[in-house]
């Protein structure tokens, strides 16, 4: 099963697939050179120097100028500088759980190892918001990210009205891969290529609508359900179900119909097979890798 993945504007082409160690660069950089999160276009192009031995450009200045045009979607010449970084971070080669330890680092500004729900919001918030502007895609409000947020607290019975109540990293990180709305939004901009015309474009990315590959042909195949306690999700799950494909039309009068499927291999593979790789897979969860019979 291949993931669809997240279009992105062309002057991102330069920054995909950044290495773990060229987003540490970056973090430093930023530490170091910022007075604040706002950052202007001469602090990124400063900040974007730390990459000059991870990039293979002519112009580092260029590149690093043009994502931050991209950015600035308001044209103040002053873009966030916490979700220029995750932005970057979501689309590195970084492992997605690696990508969330980073967003989680950002947004812990005590180094507590734990966020509040306004905390929780903000990184919800910041990362999404960044990967709209990259892709074009049309912004979800506020409330979106605050009921997601919410719902990370009340998975942990914890109440997300009391201020005082914080979420552990160890919390977030399995919230974050469990809920399906934001692993679907982790999904669409893994392992990205960096020649955006072999993409394919995920146009309605939403909270609200888990964009995820339909694998209702897979042997054994049966639609997710959600644990129990993140039974709240159902209704990002029911909007999958309604994306699936529609069957394919009748054939046409004198064309032949559609061979009948195969029957059910019931027998075990060769002992010889062997899997070269997969793709997306998700070792959360089960049944996620599925196998035909003619391989």
């Amino acid at each position: 099963v291949v993931l669809g993945k997240a279009s992105f504007h062309g002057s991102v082409k330069p920054f995909v697939n950044l290495s773990s160690g060229a987003i540490r660069k970056l973090w430093q950089s930023f530490m170091l050179n910022a007075d604040g999160w706002g950052v202007n276009p001469a602090l990124w192009i400063a900040i974007g120097e730390s990459l000059k031995d991870d990039l293979a450009i002519e112009s580092l200045p260029d590149a690093a100028s043009a994502l931050f045009t991209t950015m600035d979607t308001d044209k103040n010449d002053i873009v966030d500088g916490l979700e220029l970084l995750a932005t970057l971070c979501m689309i590195s080669s970084m492992s997605p759980i690696e990508k969330m330890k980073f967003v989680f680092t950002c947004y812990d500004f005590d180094e507590s190892g734990e966020l509040t729900l306004d905390e929780t919001t903000l990184s919800l918030k910041s990362t999404i918001t960044g990967l709209c502007k990259i892709s074009g895609n049309p912004i979800p409000s506020l409330a979106d990210f605050e009921a997601i947020a919410k719902l990370a607290f009340q998975s942990y019975d914890k109440d997300p009205t009391d201020r005082l109540v914080t979420i552990t990293s160890e919390e977030f990180l399995a919230y974050v891969g469990s809920n399906p709305t934001s692993a679907s939004w982790v999904s669409a901009y893994d392992d990205l290529e960096a020649d955006e015309a072999t993409m394919t474009t995920l146009s309605e990315l939403t909270l609200t609508g888990t964009v995820l590959a339909d694998a209702s042909g897979a042997k054994n195949y049966s639609p997710p359900v959600p644990p129990t306690k993140y039974g709240e999700d159902a209704p990002f799950l029911a909007t999958l179900e309604k994306s699936k494909p529609p069957p394919p039309p009748p054939p046409a009068e004198g064309e032949d119909p559609p061979p009948p499927p195969k029957p059910e291999a019931t027998t075990p593979p060769n002992s010889s097979l062997g899997i070269e790789w997969i793709h997306g897979y998700n070792g959360s969860c089960r049944n996620k890798v599925s196998y035909t019979a003619s391989n």
